[in-house]
């Protein structure tokens, strides 16, 4: 990820957080391929986002995620074709976007080893999108099954080499998980400047909040200011030490500890 993608992130999701998913899932739904694809496929699919469309990532199942052993989808190499059936949930921007990256099972013997990833079509014979998520938030942006029966796809889809489809999933995470962190960042910020838009334009008992409780308003900030200030250093913290591709540590921290910080604010900003 690099520093403009994650400050793209950030302000928009200081403004709305379901905006904010659409370029970070793009990175999330084309980072594999990014990172691992061959010349011809980024050719055919990189265009496609470069004008607009839009990509996702199919690696969750009701049973498995980093769960290798537990992955049920499968693809079975058929002449110059995949086939692919079984199914992913939870994948957001399903039923909008054009790709998306999906991980199955091609050697069951081999446990991780043995998954591959593969670039989906929305038009391939045999994908179909499932319903969506009723979710308490962030509801500006679909979150849907996707169905795989017999979805038929040419050889040249695959990302990679057969086998590789789990380390391609784990390298794509930790290119992307910061941006988690930074659309925290921007949350926040929203959650703060609404708050404090409202204490000072609504009036109780003729007067101001802000001006009517201005000292409780003042211990607020002087105890929540480390916290701020925390999280704008893990934002510029992750901007400038987001790796250059294709080597990424593992950005797990950052990102727990700006959603707990977010928590914390929005919590504070809604009291």
């Amino acid at each position: 990820m690099n520093p403009s993608a994650q400050s793209v992130a950030s302000e928009v999701a200081r403004a709305d957080a379901s905006a904010s998913l659409i370029p970070a899932v793009n990175k999330l739904g084309t980072m594999g391929l990014i990172l691992r694809g061959s010349d011809d496929l980024k050719k055919k699919v990189l265009p496609d986002i470069a004008n607009g469309k839009m990509a996702s990532y199919a690696l969750s199942e009701r049973e498995a995620g980093s769960d290798a052993a537990a992955m049920r989808t499968r693809a079975k190499a058929d002449g110059d074709d995949w086939i692919l059936n079984g199914s992913k949930c939870w994948i957001t921007n399903g039923g909008q976007s054009s790709w998306y990256t999906v991980m199955a099972v091609t050697d069951p013997d081999q446990g991780a080893n043995g998954i591959s990833a593969f670039m989906v079509h929305k038009d391939d014979p045999g994908f179909t999108v499932g319903p969506l998520e009723h979710k308490l938030g962030i509801k500006g942006r679909p979150t849907a099954e996707l169905y795989f029966e017999n979805c038929t796809i040419p050889d040249d889809r695959i990302i990679g080499d057969e086998g590789t489809g789990f380390k391609t999933a784990l390298a794509t995470l930790d290119h992307t998980r910061p941006t988690i962190g930074a659309q925290a960042v921007g949350i926040a910020q929203g959650a703060l400047d609404g708050a404090l838009a409202y204490v000072k334009e609504r009036s109780q008992f003729g007067k101001k909040i802000a001006a009517s409780e201005k000292e409780a308003f003042v211990e607020l900030a002087r105890k929540d200011r480390p916290l701020f200030d925390k999280m704008v250093a893990q934002r510029s913290d992750m901007m400038l030490t987001t790796p250059k591709l294709p080597e990424a540590p593992a950005p797990l921290e950052k990102t727990v500890s700006g959603a707990d910080d977010l928590s914390d604010i929005v919590t504070k900003a809604l009291a």
